[in-house]
């Protein structure tokens, strides 16, 4: 294999997995207010956040 398609192709995953997982963590911070629109409970909102966080 040639050793720029082999950069290519390293490169190109570690793009697709920082992205997975930047699109795992981006909702969290918007995550609380959204919720308190939607007239969630404070303690209903803290486990959501958490069991989040846990899992």
């Amino acid at each position: 294999m040639d050793k720029s398609k082999l950069n290519y192709q390293k490169n190109l995953l570690l793009i697709i997995v920082v992205l997975f997982w930047f699109a795992q963590y981006v909702y969290v911070p918007f995550q609380t207010p959204y919720l308190s629109t939607m007239q969630v409970s404070s303690s209903m909102i803290g486990i959501i956040i958490g069991i989040h966080k846990w899992y």
